[in-house]
C-alpha cells in the first residue's frame, strides 16, 4: 500500500498518467470537490485536463495509516498530503489534505477503489 501511494504522488509529481493511472481500478471513485468522480477512464481524463493548468506540482504523503484484510484482498487507509504548485499563470500554492481511502488487491498488486480528499487547508 505504501508503494501505490507512493506511485501515485510520483506520477502526479512527474506529471506522468501512465504512472499515476496504474493506481486505479476500473471501477474506482475520487471526489476531490463536489461529486465523486466514478471509473477509471472518467478520473484519469479530469486529472489530465486539472494537470493542464499547472507547470509543476510536488505532493509528497508523509503520514500513512493502513487497515488491512489481507485474506478478503481490501484495505481502508487515511494518507496525509502536502502539496506545492505553481499555476500556468505563475501562481504559486499549496494544500494540506488527507485522502480517506479503499484499496482493492487486484492479483498481486493494490489499487485505489476509492479516494476521498478531506481539503485541511489551501492556499
Amino acid at each position: 500500500l505504501r508503494r501505490l501511494v507512493t506511485n501515485y504522488c510520483d506520477g502526479v509529481n512527474r506529471h506522468d498518467v501512465t504512472t499515476w493511472s496504474s493506481t486505479w481500478a476500473d471501477d474506482a471513485s475520487w471526489t476531490m470537490v463536489g461529486d465523486p468522480i466514478v471509473g477509471r477512464d472518467a478520473i484519469v481524463a479530469t486529472w489530465e485536463k486539472a494537470m493542464s493548468s499547472f507547470d509543476w506540482v510536488m505532493q509528497t504523503a508523509p503520514l500513512m495509516v493502513f487497515d488491512i484484510d489481507e485474506a478478503g484482498g481490501a484495505a481502508t487507509g487515511r494518507v496525509t498530503v502536502n502539496e506545492r504548485y505553481q499555476r500556468s499563470n505563475g501562481k504559486k500554492g499549496s494544500l494540506l489534505g488527507v485522502y480517506h481511502d479503499r484499496y482493492r488487491r487486484v492479483g498481486t498488486e493494490w489499487l485505489f477503489a476509492e479516494r476521498r480528499l478531506q481539503i485541511v487547508e489551501a492556499a
